[in-house]
């Protein structure tokens, strides 16, 4: 799982630039973009807001108060770690923009780089944790399919397998899960139908489906897009594929 941070603050900026270079040694991966307004809200347009948000303060303007009181606000909606460095009179004036039990952690200038580190190493095996906790079931009347998929995702996560969609209504009832994967064509009861009960029952209409499929002509994917499943996987599909698929889907829904 890539520990992907943005950093908001001066690309051109000698300290953010040797930050980066520290810790993308460390195996981090970083997004630099403006610390204004505009680039948050384009962020989040995007989906591209990340688990963990370091804020590099230089002055207290307009611009960066505008910034900052959304970022605020993308803290209580997307649960956004932030971390800010600055100057101590920086950061005390960012404490009257961003009530401080929002900031994760603050550090003055100059900083100590092992500490930012382990600040967001704490932050990435939380997220890993969490990963750890989400349950996939997956639907297929494939045998060596489902096996083959268990013995896949059960790297990361929690994976339960039946066999036809009555057993995954059944299942569903006493067990909720964070995601299904559903062979699109089964007997009895197909994908479809499948996907079509989920979202009349109450208890199920909420969770996410991504169709399993061996198809991938145009017309049977167009058939399936109509359903707006979360994704189409081709079962065809390389395992190291599938899985950062799956491991996207779930970063996304942290983030």
């Amino acid at each position: 799982m890539a520990r992907k941070i943005l950093i908001l603050g001066d690309s051109k900026s000698f300290m953010v630039n040797a930050l980066v270079s520290e810790l993308s040694s460390k195996g981090y991966e970083f997004n630099i973009v403006d610390l204004s307004l505009r680039s948050l809200m384009d962020l989040e347009q995007q989906k591209l807001l990340p688990k963990a948000c370091l804020v590099y303060l230089k002055e207290i303007d307009d611009i960066s108060t505008a910034a900052l009181k959304y970022l605020s606000e993308l803290y209580d909606t997307h649960h956004v770690k932030i971390i800010l460095l600055g100057s101590k009179n920086d950061l005390q004036d960012a404490f009257f923009i961003i009530p401080k039990n929002k900031i994760s952690k603050d550090f003055v200038r100059p900083i100590n780089v092992m500490d930012l580190e382990h600040e967001l190493d704490k932050i990435y095996e939380a997220q890993v944790e969490d990963i750890k906790t989400k349950k996939i079931l997956i639907v297929d009347d494939d045998i060596a399919m489902l096996r083959s998929m268990r013995n896949l995702l059960s790297q990361r996560y929690q994976t339960f397998i039946v066999n036809s969609g009555n057993d995954a209504i059944k299942f569903l009832k006493n067990i909720p899960v964070n995601l299904i994967l559903l062979d699109y064509e089964m007997p009895e009861l197909s994908g479809p139908e499948v996907f079509n009960l989920l979202r009349e029952n109450a208890l199920t209409k909420s969770i996410p489906v991504m169709f399993l499929t061996a198809k991938q002509d145009s017309e049977s994917v167009k058939t399936a897009a109509a359903f707006k499943p979360e994704k189409y996987l081709l079962k065809s599909l390389p395992p190291d594929v599938i899985l950062s698929t799956i491991d996207a889907f779930f970063n996304k829904s942290l983030s």
